[in-house]
């Protein structure tokens, strides 16, 4: 479900609504500052939302559902995942979101929501006293996740969320059943070719295993990313040779994976990311940030610059400077040996 920057949910407003809105930076319990936009009811009511966006995180779309919720009688707070490693200013559609959510945990992410879910019980917030979490793709993941997160939760609801293993092998929803405390409601994508039937069938059979109310929907021609919402088409146009010569190049790696991102492919070592043949050319290869400066001065490497942001740790190399199997072999070394100094994600 990534919509365009300038996309609106498909619920109507309520002309002449009475509602007020703000641009918030709240705080998680481990210190991150993070944006959030909250829209709240003249008229306060006792039900708060927490909207989970999708994987972009917070844009116009979702700062636009919040506000629909609150012409409905519901406080909302949208919130956005990327405070640790991009800030908290606004972002335009230029902004290339994945280094950022390869750097997401599911635990950061629950700290976040757990600050906004007590931003709505706050004064504030609207005083609510019933919190539901509502999340879209890689947000309705995290939705349910929510429940088994100790946040207290009125209820989780997620459309087309994966529910089963994480792409790092860390438990999802399904593995984590017997920890959910609020019911849940799933609306999932039978089209959907990221989320199988099985999927669903076992996320189902979990939760009913554990005694969870829940209901888990699919719409047999459903598709998370349907023609009519002008889904943004990411191509991939990475250089297939130079990826082939990374792919031989760590053929042997233990605990190596591959995953479609950058416009082009990465390279995962222990679930981190280590080098990717770069949609924009070259590679992009992520190396301890403390080396950065060094690397940059001494050879042709770069800071890679996301959303006028330099990423210290993330450099860029272009196709010329590793045409020889030397050169390349470098950089996979450097970005290989930061991985694996990493905590492993399953």
């Amino acid at each position: 479900m990534c919509f365009d920057l300038d996309s609106a949910p498909p619920i109507p407003p309520i002309s002449g609504a009475a509602v007020s809105h703000s641009d918030l930076v709240l705080e998680a319990a481990d210190g991150n500052r993070f944006a959030a936009f909250a829209a709240s009811p003249d008229e306060a009511g006792d039900v708060g939302v927490v909207v989970v966006p999708d994987v972009r995180g917070l844009y116009l779309f979702y700062e636009e559902l919040a506000l629909r919720l609150a012409e409905r009688g519901f406080a909302a707070v949208a919130f956005d995942y990327f405070g640790r490693t991009a800030g908290v200013g606004k972002r335009g559609d230029e902004f290339e979101y994945m280094p950022h959510v390869m750097e997401t945990t599911p635990e950061g992410v629950q700290q976040d929501i757990g600050a906004a879910a007590s931003y709505l019980r706050s004064p504030d917030g609207g005083s609510c006293s019933r919190i539901f979490t509502l999340g879209f793709c890689f947000g309705g993941r995290n939705s349910w996740l929510a429940a088994a997160s100790a946040h207290g939760l009125a209820g989780a609801i997620g459309f087309y969320g994966r529910p089963g293993l994480g792409r790092d092998g860390s438990p999802g929803p399904t593995q984590r059943a017997s920890e959910i405390t609020s019911p849940i409601l799933a609306l999932q994508a039978g089209a959907d070719q990221n989320i199988s039937a099985e999927d669903n069938a076992a996320f189902d059979a979990a939760l009913e295993a554990a005694g969870v109310e829940h209901e888990v929907v699919t719409y047999n021609d459903g598709n998370p990313r349907p023609g009519p919402h002008r889904v943004r088409s990411i191509p991939m146009t990475f250089d297939g040779d130079l990826a082939n010569r990374m792919r031989d190049l760590l053929a042997g790696e233990p605990d190596l994976t591959e995953r479609k991102m950058f416009g082009g492919l990465a390279f995962l070592v222990g679930g981190n990311m280590a080098i990717a043949a770069s949609g924009q050319g070259g590679v992009l290869v992520r190396v301890d940030p403390a080396q950065s400066d060094e690397l940059v001065a001494t050879t042709q490497a770069r800071v890679a610059v996301m959303r006028d942001r330099p990423m210290p740790g993330w450099l860029r190399v272009d196709t010329e400077d590793v045409r020889s199997q030397g050169e390349l072999a470098r950089w996979i070394e450097l970005g290989s040996s930061y991985a694996r100094s990493l905590p492993a994600k399953t």
